[in-house]
């Protein structure tokens, strides 16, 4: 199934990934600016 790019990063926010960037937790990895360019491409 293919999803709007809305739907996407709520998927990733409903997902709730641990995720850690330069040593620090990610709270919303749809919402972090330094992984902006890999969520904008996908979605």
């Amino acid at each position: 199934m293919l999803m709007s790019s809305q739907d996407y990063r709520e998927s990733l926010r409903a997902f709730n990934p641990t995720v850690f960037v330069r040593g620090q937790r990610v709270e919303s990895v749809a919402d972090e600016p330094l992984l902006a360019a890999g969520v904008n491409a996908v979605g």
